[in-house]
């Protein structure tokens, strides 16, 4: 028998702002977070962005703007509409490395503020 239970370090909690993706040419999109915690999060995104790279990701909380790095790990396709095609819009899910002890303790408040 098969364990599908989903193991994670970190509890994942849903929310929805905006967040701003950096790319290493500059350029910058925006997308909507899906959930975080204290190891990464899931951000919907109209374009599809190159795995196993580092982005700056820009959020917004109760104190103004902080930037965290994530390295884009997964990518969920959208799923298909009922004619077959291809539904715009991806998900990519993000590990957030380097961080250091103030952008960790950021982390921490937003985390505070989505669970209370």
């Amino acid at each position: 028998m098969t364990d599908t239970t989903e193991r994670r370090c970190y509890p994942r909690y849903k929310i929805s702002p905006i967040v701003r993706i950096i790319l290493p040419e500059g350029q910058t999109i925006s997308g909507i977070m899906q959930d975080v915690s204290q190891g990464g999060m899931l951000v919907a995104l109209s374009v599809e962005l190159e795995l196993e790279r580092t982005y700056q990701i820009e959020v917004t909380d109760s104190q103004g703007v902080f930037c965290l790095l994530g390295e884009a790990l997964r990518l969920h396709l959208p799923p298909r509409s009922a004619d077959g095609g291809q539904v715009s819009g991806f998900r990519v899910g993000f590990e957030f490395v380097g961080i250091d002890a103030a952008t960790g303790e950021r982390l921490g408040r937003l985390l505070e503020e989505v669970a209370a």
